[in-house]
């Protein structure tokens, strides 16, 4: 399960909740095999000022960010600030959502992925994926089918593989810093991608 969960919002019969609901000043921590952390599904929310460390087997997620499913408004206009993730396998922006903005959050730890998106018009700004030596596997992945991410003026550092993929079309990646990584600095798969500073 997750230690908090912001329900999706309501239609077509599904329950109504999670949405316009601010979560701010919290620790999450422990050992919980395949569990989330924040599992958001509401939209219009605000989280910020925040601790994540969570250890176990199993895929554990710090961060998800997920639309609803069938019958039911995806997950969209969500503010993420100021937010350390210390451990897990891989944070998420999954492909049903829009407008999500990750702000000045810290990223130290993650066997998989340092944040995946797959969301449409995703704003990643100043946030740093450090992991020492080698602490996380890949920076961040844009995948296949999300348009219109932003990367700016973020740091990625000490990452056991690929610094940024952008599988992803219409992305851009301004002034970021890409240091002491194994992999590429920036693999670009996905059209009419820009890179610059």
């Amino acid at each position: 399960g997750a230690a908090l969960r912001l329900h999706q919002s309501g239609g077509g019969g599904a329950p109504p909740g999670g949405r316009q609901c601010q979560v701010s000043n919290f620790r999450i921590a422990g050992n919980m095999a395949g569990a989330t952390g924040l599992h958001l599904r509401g939209a219009d929310c605000q989280v910020s000022n925040g601790y994540i460390d969570l250890s176990g087997g199993g895929t554990i997620k710090p961060i998800s960010v997920e639309g609803a499913g069938t019958g039911a408004a995806a997950a969209s206009d969500v503010i993420i600030s100021n937010v350390n993730v210390a451990d897990g396998t891989r944070s998420e922006i999954l492909g049903t959502t829009e407008r999500v903005l990750i702000e000045s959050c810290h990223f130290t730890a993650a066997s998989e992925t340092g944040l995946l998106v797959g969301g449409d018009y995703t704003k990643v700004l100043n946030c740093s994926f450090d992991g020492g030596t080698s602490g996380i596997a890949k920076g961040i992945e844009v995948q296949s089918g999300a348009d219109g991410v932003e990367i700016k003026g973020c740091l990625i550092r000490g990452c056991s593989g690929v610094g940024i993929t952008l599988t992803g079309d219409t992305s851009a990646v301004t002034d970021c810093t890409i240091e002491a990584i194994t992999g590429d600095a920036i693999v670009v798969i996905g059209d009419n991608n820009v890179i610059q500073g």
